[in-house]
């Protein structure tokens, strides 16, 4: 199986940092970059074509919403995990608006980043330009057993 493409971005240095050791050690991700600011994963989104970017909400330099819009405007665009201190069903629905494939809680990140990314890349997509285009891949339904 190929490795799944990832670029992390995130101001804070030692949590991007600390992310990409754990995700460097796990079998089927391929850090393809690390970006400490918006504008910067706009561009390393156009230069290094990865699958999934993880992105923090809370940036200096722009937010992680005003980041995905903006990567989202490339017909191309990978799928984006938005990560934030502060879950709340505001938050969610800003990172819909902003066309974020998921958004988790950093405090949840050992557990849930992992599943979510093997979940999202393993989905296909048509015409996407936001997260109600993706579709999970068609699975044969079982058929069950007649009982005697």
């Amino acid at each position: 199986m190929q490795a799944i493409r990832m670029l992390v971005v995130g101001d804070n240095v030692d949590f991007v940092e600390g992310l990409h050791a754990w995700l460097t050690r796990v079998a089927d991700i391929e850090i393809v970059g690390i970006e400490h600011s918006g504008a910067g994963a706009i561009e390393k989104v156009a230069a290094l074509r990865p699958q999934i970017v993880v992105m923090d909400v809370t940036m200096a330099d722009m937010s992680g919403f005003a980041a995905c819009r903006r990567i989202r405007a490339d017909h191309g665009a990978p799928m984006i995990v938005l990560m934030t201190f502060h879950e709340s069903e505001t938050v969610r629905r800003e990172a819909a608006a902003a066309g974020a494939d998921e958004v988790i809680g950093k405090g949840h990140i050992a557990t849930t980043l992992m599943p979510l990314v093997r979940d999202l890349a393993g989905w296909t997509v048509d015409e996407r330009t936001h997260r109600d285009r993706l579709r999970k891949p068609e699975k044969p339904e079982k058929t069950q057993k007649s009982q005697p």
